[in-house]
């Protein structure tokens, strides 16, 4: 094989893996430690060598190096984007068919065995909070938000698509009872700790914003839910700035007016 078709070879494989490995990361919001970036990594490593090493002139490694840096920039920029808190520039899809309770099933089977053998149950979220900082994949089911905040498949399985649905996951005892450990386990770090720090991260801090959000307003007033009525409402003053409009998530918001307006 010539020199240049070596090269040719190298980009089209190391374009093959970027893409191979984001479709395979789009749940990881550890992105720096995520496949997409690893393989970037080694193709720009392929791509460089194949250039030093080839008998063709400087243009040649000066085009490989320009086309490597165009295909980590846009894959990196892609996988921040698709990983950032989705805008809700349409809830059309948060108006599902009349909620059946039995779909809360996927986050009873999650919280017990993790999803699809990459993520954690539920007894090891927890423990990661109350020792003060998330560490594992989790967040969809142990603090679940509404559609439109993520766009992976992973985020959209677990979205909360309907006030019926949020209702019915705070009627159901574990699910409850789970939700205000978690939450709770969040508040009981001292004053002054960043919750970037302990949801490691801004993407994870803007779904507990998300989730705290929805749940205090689902809750509000409903006699039988004050435990965690008051466990929402005391992470959104301790993190959030407190619960006036101004300061609750606009996405979960959102979808609360608009669902109540569908009453």
């Amino acid at each position: 094989m010539t020199a240049a078709g070596s090269i040719q070879t190298s980009i089209s494989s190391s374009i093959a893996r970027a893409v191979d490995a984001f479709e395979a990361d789009r749940g990881n919001d550890h992105w720096w430690k995520s496949r997409t970036v690893q393989a970037v990594v080694v193709g720009v490593g392929i791509l460089t060598t194949s250039a030093l090493i080839s008998a063709t002139c400087v243009v040649a490694a000066t085009v490989v190096g320009v086309l490597t840096a165009a295909i980590a920039i846009g894959c990196t920029v892609k996988y921040l984007y698709d990983r950032s808190v989705a805008p809700a520039a349409s809830l059309a899809e948060a108006v599902p068919e009349p909620f059946d309770p039995r779909h809360l099933q996927r986050f009873l089977d999650a919280q017990a065995y993790g999803f699809q053998g990459r993520t954690a149950p539920y007894h090891q979220a927890l423990r990661e909070l109350q020792q003060g900082r998330k560490e594992a994949h989790h967040i969809w089911y142990t603090l679940p938000v509404v559609v439109g905040v993520g766009v992976s498949p992973t985020a959209r399985h677990f979205a909360l698509k309907s006030l019926g649905e949020v209702r019915a996951y705070c009627a159901n005892e574990t699910l409850n009872a789970r939700l205000i450990a978690m939450l709770q386990a969040i508040n009981s770090h001292q004053k002054g700790e960043p919750i970037e720090y302990i949801m490691n991260g801004p993407f994870d801090t803007g779904k507990l914003w998300s989730c705290a959000t929805i749940f205090y307003l689902a809750t509000e007033g409903v006699i039988s839910q004050r435990a965690l009525n008051q466990a929402c409402m005391d992470t959104l003053n301790r993190y959030f700035g407190g619960v006036k409009p101004g300061n609750l998530c606009p996405i979960a918001s959102s979808c609360f007016d608009q669902w109540q307006q569908q009453k």
